[in-house]
């Protein structure tokens, strides 16, 4: 049996109603809503089974300012919603 852990700066992860984790069928993933300064840092995905463990890294970083409109068809950043697949 698959199992999946994610982990921020080396400590395991909890979903939250901020933080995502999802599985649909063999995909898993970190969802972050609302990305803010406070979220930034490295992440990664432990799996593991009884054939082996493989693990990803990914680092989540930015500049936080206060979101403006410059087009309509512009997302703002805090509704943006920060994905990780694997």
């Amino acid at each position: 049996m698959l199992q999946v852990v994610w982990h921020r700066d080396s400590m395991p992860l909890e979903a939250t109603a901020h933080r995502l984790v999802e599985r649909r069928d063999d995909k898993h993933a970190l969802t972050i809503l609302n990305v803010q300064a406070l979220d930034f840092g490295n992440y990664s995905c432990v799996a593991e089974n009884k054939l082996g463990r493989a693990t990803k890294y990914m680092e989540l970083s930015g500049r936080c300012t206060t979101p403006q409109v410059v087009t309509y068809c512009m997302y703002l950043f805090t509704q943006a919603a920060i994905r990780a697949i694997i």
